[in-house]
């Protein structure tokens, strides 16, 4: 009866070794998929950070290209339309009002547009289609709002 207790105590203990140790396994697999998972991550941050440039320059420079094509569909759709409101560019570019100011500011400090009338009112750019010495078509903004 003694040698039985023993057996019956010897499994047990095997039982017992054999869960704890399959437990382990799966707590070392999950956290060999966590890292799987972190080295993907880091690899993806790396080939974008290599992308962008490598830097803050490379950065500045992307940023710079996307903003000169911002720049150009505004200029595209003027050669469609007779005029452009700062809302139209709101819609067209998705972007906020502000924003649509900003480019429309770069575009006149380019000597792009010109605005003719009232800062911070409602305004209209009108493209007169008139060539000027350098062949450029003369782009005007014109203040709707009279309040």
């Amino acid at each position: 009866m003694e040698f039985l207790t023993e057996i019956i105590l010897l499994s047990s203990c095997i039982v017992f070794l054999w869960v704890v140790l399959s437990i382990m396994v799966w707590k070392l697999g999950q956290e060999n998929n966590r890292n799987r998972r972190e080295v993907i991550l880091i690899e993806k941050e790396k080939n974008e950070y290599a992308e962008l440039g490598k830097g803050l320059a490379g950065y500045a420079q992307k940023v710079q290209e996307k903003k000169n094509q911002i720049k150009d569909k505004i200029m595209t759709f003027l050669e469609k339309q007779d005029k452009i409101s700062n809302h139209d560019v709101v819609k067209l570019l998705e972007i906020s009002s502000a924003t649509a100011v900003r480019y429309l500011d770069e575009l006149e400090e380019e000597g792009r547009i010109k605005q003719i009338g009232k800062t911070g009112c409602g305004y209209f750019i009108r493209n007169s289609l008139k060539a000027n010495a350098s062949n450029q078509p003369e782009v005007f903004i014109f203040c709707t709002n009279l309040t």
